[in-house]
């Protein structure tokens, strides 16, 4: 469903896209507004700071807490080496409601304007 609504945004709202910071921060944008309107009932972070770094979005739902990686053109397995070398689910290892943290990474084609590819760890 993502890569269909991705996909549904026309190539012109791309066109000013040029450099790679710019990229990422277009999708982290988009992909955050996408998680706060499906997950309502959560407490959602764009670049949610700790002593390491920044990630790029955290939600705290009920059950689960998601740490996500975002790339443009790049690997899950650079995303997923990231959150780990960078810390950022280290400021949940005391959770009080004990819930499990999820890591994923989401990889964005600057080509197809859409999920390239995503692994949770």
């Amino acid at each position: 469903r993502l890569e269909a609504f991705m996909a549904s945004i026309p190539y012109s709202a791309h066109d000013s896209l040029k450099d790679d910071e710019v990229k990422e921060k277009y999708f982290q944008v988009i992909f955050y507004v996408i998680m706060r309107l499906i997950a309502t009932k959560c407490l959602a972070y764009v670049e949610k700071q700790n002593s390491c770094g920044r990630a790029d979005i955290i939600l705290e739902l009920t059950d689960y807490i998601y740490i996500f990686e975002l790339k443009v053109d790049g690997t899950v397995a650079d995303a997923l080496q990231q959150i780990e070398d960078k810390g950022y689910a280290l400021p949940y290892a005391d959770d009080e409601m004990h819930r499990p943290v999820r890591k994923l990474a989401v990889i964005f084609s600057s080509q197809t304007k859409t999920v390239q590819d995503w692994k949770e760890a």
